[in-house]
């Protein structure tokens, strides 16, 4: 029978018998195909795709290479009439992506059986995630416009993309940077022999054209792998029909195209064949006649597979090359421009930073576009205009543009000096010059926005009084039409004046933003350090009111010093005192010596190289007579003029304290530097580099201030003052909803470059707001004597308008929100005086230090000063206007509230328009529309509030108008009347309703309006008066802060969890000890019988200190028992040997030693870093936090609670019953009783001395009592116990160790405190007899720290008087404890100066691949080489050594935004990928990392969780994966350990396979999830709950389970999740604080911006590995067995053989074979 398949059956080739472009004569090829393209055609048409055609060839050599790339050059021809292929393009880039989706989606789709072991499929499906991230970055960074602007060869195709087609067609798609770059300059260098080089679009679009270069490769693969899974399908339709018709003939090639049909033809018949089947045999017969061999055909397919394997592994790894390599880098090696313009006159060009050259390198490719000129041409042309040779005859020209004044020498020579630069004629005033030159011709849209920036008054003037005369015509049209008469309606269409102009400033800035381009300054690059001759100041003025307010200024100093650290920076703190009554107020020298100290403190710190780089300035209070007050002369002002005095070498200011190095002020003098000063308020927060780039701006040519010192000083180019963009930084403290509203996208935003503004994109010309850099020079000579005393408080905006100010909105700096209505009122309020009092400036003369003198403010500024006065007006107008409208109108009332609301609703409705505007179709519809309505929708609430609070902010602004005019024109007294932010906050305390208290002037003018007007308005005005009746408990609500409610529910389940974190502790209690070296062991292991792993990591240690420290905490240890267990651990392990400060991988702790390989972790030792840094801030709490506390007696109560526990589930193990029988001798039951009676006899809490008393002594009592029981049963059991068998022993160990607890807390008070039997008798008189002992009030008290102690002797001391008081016996007590706590507190000190030490010296600078901007997995000390992985995630264990590094200053900030966000969203939350999806991952770093709201790691982390929970639901276990060991021991019988994680969460395949649940994982969710984390915890605490805590995992992988059984327990315990756990507890416990202990660290504290990265507004991230995700089903019972026996035969002896795998078990005996298998 002839066998034939029907059309609808096509059989599918995947290696063809004779290829389309070879002449075969019928014969097979012997080889793989080749293709053959004329190299000087265009190659590879679009139209012509082959299946089988994989542009591959052979690779060639170097030279080989470099002499193809420059022939390249001169083939490759641009055509001036290309063909048009764009729509062919992308249809292709279409088809290629369905097919690579295609092919995944089928290989994931296969049951594991029937699944190809083609590693070729397995490269595809382990990397889809790098396949989807490079066809998401070619739809991001190739839109139709770029690619229109592409140079296309004569068949259409972009000649780049050609290019990059050839570089991987002969290199087999296996690329490096080095041939990048050298490919693309071998053909440039031919190129510009015809002006026919890569341009700079062209250069910029070749990382995209070789990632969809390789997408073409893959998707050519993928068809294979497509048609390989058909021929499956097609040989066993063909062998079907053999079955059946028992029949076959091959009888052409045409019939069977495939050889993976017929090689999988033969194997199906091979493998199904009976005896005398003879399928096979005509199978051959048939192949035999038609003169095909199987085993050429086998070979040349094995072949096919052999080079395909090959290519897609050289396609995926250059595909994580590209994502890896520093294209800027290779783009300025290989651009001929580039070249050109770095021969910049003035060598400014080759300093500027990157987005300053690319302006440049823009310039010249819009230039030659529009031009008949090659952008070198145009480059070369910019470079002859700033030659400097006809510089000195054009100055005057210049001067002439700049002002109409006539200049002075100087100022032409400065002014003719900018032209020296490229930039100047690129980027600047010379553009034009150069665009007549070259004869440009500028786009009609690029014509329309020229014309607008020539006129800008009129524009904008001119435009808003079109809208605001076309606005109040239409309300006049709308009032008539409604039948409102002509008088009435004239009345309040004049209130209707103000309200109206607010609408229409903000439309006409929407559309301005929307049309004018955002205004860039350009920028010198000072990354690598700040030039000397510009030295900067970073100064923060402010009031020295308190300690802690001193201390708070130190710290924010210390910030600015630690995130923006350079030689040439120097810090200093402008203070002056309160007002006050007198020149002197009490307390005044105190808070003044504490700045001091804190200033020698820091300099002594951080002084380098013999600089100290910290000041501080505080001047002394003069009398006011205006303010009736002795105050700082001129306020915030008069510091910073007096400031600038300093800094010029005077000494008539009234600074009268200055510390710091005086001689270093001496560059601030020189005449060859240019000063700057950078001016911050308290509370702002100075990014990391924000400094450099300020001070890189400034100095930049084009920027600085060019000053005519004429008849009046002004600046007639650049810019005194540049004023970063101010954003609002995630607060922690004052989270509420309020806040949440109006606190617009708080957070950093690693994808912000700049902001649009209305004044700086316009006029050139910003608002100066109190925060940025000025030009020392410039800007005192601008100021001096321009504004008269007493008169001016807010001088930040009117000091802009005469020195002239620039928004840099590409840098960013970052202040707090008010988190309450009132505080934001109040700060309202003040500012609203303030503007006012600057009103004067709008007349032609205006007040000065020297009296009235001519106005010199342009147009500009001076409408500045109206619009705040204007914004000002606006409710008190708007009430106005209702209350006029429902009084005077009644029947228009509807109109007179619509026409109100939509003023106050103004800004949603511009929302709605703007977002609209910015709508692209290049992203999908559901996640824009998303962000699009979240926007509308946080607008629209915030004018919801601002209407309900409408007739308090009305009351408020006339308060602050009415007063300040007063006080103007009037009084002339309280003009500077001023308090701080954090002043005012602190007086407005929220109490009980005090918001709403504030606040009920607002339900009192609802209640008023509503019986005032007449009955028709009530219906119309009901919306108003309502909202205004609750604004008080809505103000209150908004503004309460919202409190963790989850964490408060933890109280009920705290004991639970501590006696949890009494059994973890006592893990490390036991099992650090001297036989370990004091080093804690890695772990230990029961089963199958008692192992310890004696070996440690650094992240082992690290660990265990930080919980050393948090035992404290929990009261679990004293302080000597501490001190002298870190000693000795700390002396073990600072013999260990190091390198650059890092310990290795892995040491011996029995003979100390390394382990080979001799290894450093970048992980490890971030790990170490952090808890280096965490312990030091732990002991400084331990020496502020009484000796003994409440803290112990929990303590105490907890060890014995978890005793008790452990004695319950001895006694329940041994089937034993507690009982009371005085003679029973049972242990088990004796010290149930024991502690029984112990736990009720506990004192519940420890205020009083009586109280400490009462402790110890039952502390000292019971001790014994267990001690002397540990004794006897350690007599009647074996010393050396298996732990896993003998509960008893193990409960005699731990008693022990409690007994242990007992005796350092007693230890402590008989040692620091032996006076307490007299402070308990002093105290008990004071209570008997109200007696008032001055000994025990002044000296002790109940809550004495250790701190306190080791300072009694200086305080006897100073109080003579009191000492003599003192019994003899009581002062030598005291003498005794002070003496003993000083020496045990310097222990502690020494201790934490150690780790400071050892912290300071780890170097990390030699594990960062610099190119890659990324960290090594570590390096290898024998081989000397840094391993070739990298961490390349944010979401990862690596995070904190990111973070520690940036902080310490061993790696650039940039490296933190290299790491990848690669994210998805799950059940419509954002998440961040990590690879493995581990709870350890996600959570372990936020141990000691502060999470904020809303943040994108805050968030990750929660969705992290729930995703977590929700795997655990569907596989019907507990929930919680990480890294743990398994049920699977190695040969030693040690588990093995492995990472875990869960399908969604992670990029790694596999993730389903396996099943183990790990306790720590939940117990690091504990501070996220609490309620859900104690309940699983619970869950856990059923079957995975040991004598020392939870046991490390429990597998439940079914592979691996026998049958009936359901899961294995992992007894072991791993020391890092021991102490992770017990970290995370106590995080949960008490408030985070792990996390405190890490953030008061200053290193930490500076980087803390770092970790409020916003979540981005659109999230185009895919599930990784959907199948696994959907393919998850819950375990129900053991499946059925599926069996095959087959009889046996006879043999002398019984003989057995068993083998299993999990899935398959065959037992093989001389009776039988059965095979038995589980079904899926």
């Amino acid at each position: 029978m002839w066998v034939t398949l029907p059309a609808s059956d096509k059989v599918t080739t995947s290696l063809r018998l004779a290829p389309r472009n070879q002449k075969t004569g019928g014969q097979a090829v012997g080889s793989s195909v080749d293709i053959s393209v004329d190299e000087t055609a265009d190659p590879a048409p679009l139209d012509s795709k082959p299946a089988d055609c994989i542009p591959s060839r052979d690779p060639l050599g170097t030279v080989q290479l470099d002499a193809y790339a420059r022939h390249l050059a001169t083939e490759l021809l641009i055509s001036s009439h290309p063909v048009n292929l764009a729509k062919k393009f992308r249809q292709r880039f279409h088809e290629d992506v369905k097919t690579i989706q295609a092919v995944y989606t089928t290989c994931v789709s296969l049951p594991d059986q029937e699944y190809p072991s083609f590693s070729v499929n397995d490269w595809l499906v382990d990397n889809y995630y790098v396949v989807l991230e490079q066809i998401r970055e070619i739809r991001d960074h190739l839109p139709p416009s770029f690619y229109r602007e592409l140079p296309k060869l004569k068949g259409g195709r972009p000649r780049i993309h050609a290019l990059a087609y050839e570089l991987t067609a002969h290199s087999d798609s296996a690329l490096d940077e080095d041939l990048l770059i050298r490919f693309v300059d071998q053909f440039q260098t031919n190129a510009e022999l015809t002006n026919a080089e890569l341009t700079i679009g062209e250069l910029w679009a070749f990382p995209v054209m070789l990632r969809l270069v390789l997408i073409e490769n893959l998707a050519q693969i993928a068809g294979q792998i497509q048609e390989e899974l058909k021929s499956q399908s097609d040989a066993s339709v063909l062998h079907d029909i053999w079955k059946t018709e028992r029949r076959i003939q091959l009888f052409h090639p045409s019939s069977l195209r495939s050889a993976a049909i017929l090689i999988a033809l033969h194997d199906k018949l091979r493998d199904s064949e009976s005896p005398n089947d003879g399928g096979l045999t005509a199978f051959k017969q048939n192949l035999h006649s038609l003169g095909w061999d199987l085993a050429e055909l086998r070979r040349l397919e094995q072949h096919r597979l052999a080079s395909n394997q090959v290519t897609i592994g050289n396609i995926i790894t250059s595909m994580r090359l590209l994502t890896a390599l520093d294209w800027v880098e290779f783009f300025e090696q290989t651009n001929r421009t580039e070249r050109i313009l770095r021969n910049d006159p003035a060598k400014v060009y080759a300093r500027m930073d990157l987005a300053s050259r690319n302006r440049c390198r823009t310039a010249v490719e819009q230039l030659a576009k529009r031009s008949r000129k090659t952008e070198t041409e145009i480059a070369l042309i910019a470079l002859k205009k700033a030659d400097g040779k006809s510089i000195a005859s054009a100055a005057a020209t210049v001067a002439a543009s700049a002002s109409k004044t006539t200049l002075d020498s100087e100022t032409n020579a400065e002014l003719a000096a900018v032209k020296n630069h490229v930039g100047y004629w690129l980027i600047d005033d010379g553009r034009r010059e150069i665009e007549a030159a070259v004869h440009y011709r500028p786009r009609l849209w690029q014509r329309f926005k020229r014309m607008i920036g020539c006129r800008p008054n009129l524009v904008y003037f001119g435009g808003l009084f079109l809208l605001i005369a076309s606005l109040i015509a239409a309300f006049g049209a709308l009032g008539l039409a409604v039948g409102v008469t002509w008088l009435p309606l004239v009345i309040i269409a004049l209130l209707a004046i103000v309200p109206i102009s607010d609408v229409a400033v903000q439309i006409l800035n929407t559309m301005i933003t929307h049309v004018a381009t955002v205004r860039l300054l350009p920028k010198l690059d000072y990354s690598e350090g700040i030039d000397p001759t510009f030295p900067t100041f970073i100064v923060v003025p402010s009031m020295l009111t308190s300690h802690r307010e001193a201390n708070a200024l130190l710290a924010r100093l210390e910030n600015h010093y630690l995130a923006n650290t350079d030689p040439n920076f120097s810090y200093g703190l402008l203070t002056d005192f309160a007002d006050a009554d007198a020149k002197l107020a009490v307390g005044d020298d105190e808070i003044l010596q504490t700045a001091i100290a804190g200033i020698q403190s820091l300099n002594k710190k951080y002084q380098r190289r013999g600089k100290q780089p910290f000041y501080l300035f505080h001047r002394e209070r003069r009398w006011n007579a205006a303010q009736g007050k002795w105050m700082g002369w001129e306020r915030k002002r008069g510091k910073l003029m007096e400031f600038g005095q300093v800094l010029r070498g005077s000494t008539a200011t009234s600074y009268d304290v200055i510390e710091g190095d005086i001689a270093a002020l001496d560059s601030f003098r020189s005449a060859a530097n240019r000063p700057f000063v950078i001016t911050l308020d308290a509370d702002t927060v100075l990014p990391r580099v924000a400094a450099q780039k300020l001070v890189g701006t400034l100095a930049h040519p084009l920027n600085r201030p060019i000053v005519s010192h004429g008849p009046q000083t002004k600046v007639v180019r650049g810019y005194s003052i540049l004023q970063p963009r101010v954003s609002i930084h995630l607060n922690e403290s004052q989270k509420t909803r309020y806040l949440q509203v109006h606190a617009v996208n708080p957070g950093i935003d690693p994808y912000a470059s700049a902001a649009s503004d209305v004044y700086q994109d316009l006029f050139r010309d910003g608002s100066f707001t109190g925060k940025g850099i000025y030009d020392l020079h410039a800007f005192d000579s601008t100021l001096e004597q321009t504004f008269p005393e007493n008169q001016i408080l807010s001088h930040d905006l009117i000091e802009g308008c005469h020195a002239r100010v620039a928004l840099v909105s590409d840098i960013e700096v970052f202040d707090g929100y008010p988190g309450r209505y009132d505080v934001d009122a109040r700060r309202m309020h003040r500012w609203v005086r303030d503007d006012w009092q600057i009103s004067p400036w709008l007349l032609s003369r205006v007040p000065s230090a020297g009296g009235a003198r001519k106005n010199t403010l342009s147009a500009l500024s001076r409408w500045k000063i109206v619009d705040n006065l204007r914004r000002s007006l606006v409710p008190v107008f708007v009430m106005l206007l209702l209350i006029c409208g429902w009084l005077v109108q009644p029947a228009a009332a509807w109109l007179w509230s619509g026409f109100a609301a939509t003023i106050v609703f103004a800004p949603a409705l511009v929302q709605l328009v703007s977002g609209w505007m910015n709508w692209t179709l290049r992203k999908d519809f559901k996640p824009q529309f998303s962000v699009y309505l979240k926007s509308v929708l946080k607008v629209s609430e915030q004018c919801l509030y601002s209407a309900m609070f409408l007739p308090h902010k009305a009351l408020q602004m006339c308060d602050a108008i009415v007063r300040t005019c007063y006080r103007m024109l009037i009084s002339r007294r309280l003009l500077l009347e001023w308090e701080t932010a954090a002043a005012s906050e602190s007086r407005l305390k929220v109490g009980f309703w005090s918001i709403a208290r504030r606040l009920s002037i607002t339900s009192l003018v609802a209640v008023i309006t509503g019986l005032v007007i007449s009955p028709e308005s009530r219906m119309a005005a009901s919306p108003w008066l309502f909202g205004w009746l609750v604004a008080p408990a809505v103000g209150q609500l908004i503004s309460t802060p919202r409190l963790n409610k989850e964490r408060k529910k933890l109280v009920t389940d705290a004991a639970w969890i501590r006696e949890l974190s009494s059994a973890t502790w006592a893990f490390f209690e036991h099992h650090v000890n001297a036989a370990g070296n004091w080093l804690p062991p890695d772990n230990l292991q029961e089963y199958p019988g008692l192992k310890v792993a004696t070996r440690i990591s650094p992240t082992n240690e690290g660990l265990f200190l930080v919980s050393s420290m948090v035992a404290r905490r929990f009261g679990f240890t004293g302080l000597e028992v501490l001190i002298d267990l870190l000693e000795k651990n700390r002396q073990a392990w600072n013999t260990l040997e190091q390198l650059k400060g890092h310990h290795f991988n892995w040491y011996e702790t029995t003979e100390p030693r390394a382990l080979p390989p001799k290894y450093i972790s970048t992980v490890d030792s971030g790990n170490l870093l952090a808890c280096y840094l965490t312990v030091t801030q732990a002991i400084a709490d331990i020496g502020r936090r009484p000796v003994v506390s409440q803290e112990q007696a929990i303590g105490a109560r907890t060890s014995i609670a978890w005793l008790q526990r452990r004695v319950a589930f001895e006694q329940t193990r041994n089937g034993e019953t507690t009982g009371e029988d005085p003679g029973d001798t049972n242990p088990l039951n004796l010290l149930e009783q024991s502690l029984r009676a112990i736990h009720s006899t506990m004192p519940a809490e420890v205020v009083t001395f009586a109280d400490i008393q009462r402790l110890v002594t039952r502390l000292n009592e019971e001790s014994a009592r267990l001690s002397e029981w540990s004794g006897q049963v350690e007599r009647q059991t074996d010393p050396s116990p298996n732990f896993g068998s003998d509960g008893l022993a193990t409960l005699s160990i731990q008693t022990e160790l409690v007994t242990r607890r007992f005796q350092g807390i007693c230890k402590d008070v008989r040692d620091l405190m032996p006076w307490l039997a007299k402070a308990v008798e002093l105290e008990s008189k004071l209570q008997s007899h109200g007696t008032r002992d001055k000994t025990l009030l002044d000296l002790v008290s109940p809550s004495i720290s250790l701190r306190e102690l080791s300072q009694f002797h200086n305080l006897l001391s100073v109080h003579e008087a009191v000492r003599q008081t003192l019994a003899p016996e009581f002062f030598e007590q005291l003498q005794q404890s002070s003496n003993t706590a000083q020496l045990l507190w310097k222990r502690f000190s020494d201790f934490a100066a150690a780790c400071e030490q050892s912290a300071s010296e780890i170097d990390f600078t030699f594990l960062y691949n610099q190119r890659r901007k990324l960290f090594s997995i570590g390096y290898n000390v024998d081989t000397g080489k840094l391993d070739r992985g990298h961490y390349d995630m944010l979401c990862s264990e690596c995070r904190i050594a990111s973070y520690l590094a940036i902080a310490k200053g061993d790696v650039e900030t940039e490296h933190w935004f290299r790491l990848g966000r690669q994210a998805t969203e799950l059940n419509g939350s954002y998440a961040l990928l990590s690879w493995g999806g581990t709870m350890f991952e996600f959570l372990m770093p936020q141990i000691f990392q502060r999470t904020y709201e809303d943040s994108l790691i805050q968030v990750s982390c929660m969705t992290a969780i729930d995703q977590q929970v929700r795997y655990g639901q569907q596989r019907g276990v507990p929930w919680g994966i990480s890294e743990s060991a398994m049920s699977v021991m190695a040969k030693n019988l040690d588990y093995q350990y492995k990472s875990f994680g869960v399908p969604g969460l992670g990029l790694k395949r596999g993730l389903s396979k396996d099943l183990v649940v790990s306790p720590y994982s939940t117990a690091l969710s504990l501070p996220f999830a609490p309620q859900r984390a104690v309940a699983n915890l619970k869950r856990l605490a059923e079957t995975a709950l040991g004598p020392w805590g939870f046991y490390d995992a429990i597998d439940f992988t079914p592979s691996r389970l026998a049958r009936k059984q359901t899961q294995i327990v992992v007894r072991n315990y791993m020391a890092h999740h021991q102490a992770m756990s017990i970290l995370s507890f106590a995080n949960a416990l008490y408030d985070d604080v792990v996390v405190n202990w890490f953030h008061a660290h200053p290193l930490a504290r500076a980087n803390e911006l770092l970790l409020q990265e916003k979540i981005p507004a659109i999230v185009e991230g895919n599930v990784p590995n959907p199948d696994e995700v959907a393919s998850v089903e819950r375990l129900h019972d053991d499946a059925p067995l599926v069996s095959r026996r087959v009889t046996g035969v006879r043999v002398s002896s019984p003989s057995a053989m068993l083998m299993s795998n999990g899935s398959f078990t065959s037992m093989l005996t001389h009776k039988h074979l059965c095979i038995s298998k589980v079904a899926k």
